[in-house]
């Protein structure tokens, strides 16, 4: 999460600033040279730089209020994203110790087959690659 940034204004604010700051200044130089006809015209034009300030403040909050929900949503994509991550990984772990679990039984099984007689190597192996093929085929999610 980052800290709150400076607001820099947009081109639609700089425009309305610029058109209000000029709009102003005609305005107010008209009432100074004609006082009794251009009163109404500049409380008019006054009233509309009210209002332009009115509807601009709340709009800009509300823009930057939705690109913050935007940022957050792509950060809560990115945490979901390394939660899987680490999700499979524990998934493997516990893979790995089934296998383990699996083979140390196996070991328990050969030693009481070994009393018997010798086991050929070739079935430890073929049993080894059917265990990397079970991981394999999970990792993958085909069972």
């Amino acid at each position: 999460m980052e800290l709150k940034s400076k607001r820099f204004p947009g081109f639609t604010d700089i425009i309305g600033i610029l058109v209000t700051f000029f709009a102003g200044v005609i305005s107010f130089y008209a009432q100074s040279r004609d006082p009794q006809t251009g009163i109404i015209l500049f409380l008019a034009l006054l009233g509309a730089i009210i209002l332009y300030f009115i509807i601009s403040y709340p709009i800009s909050i509300y823009k930057e209020k939705v690109n913050q929900i935007n940022r957050n949503t792509e950060d809560i994509k990115k945490i979901k994203e390394h939660l899987n991550i680490i999700n499979d990984k524990l998934n493997f772990r516990r893979d790995i110790e089934e296998v383990n679990l699996k083979i140390s039984k196996l070991e328990g099984l050969l030693n009481i087959k070994g009393k018997r007689g010798a086991t050929d190597p070739r079935w430890i192996v073929i049993i080894i690659i059917l265990i990397l093929l079970y991981l394999f085929l999970r990792s993958k999610g085909l069972i």
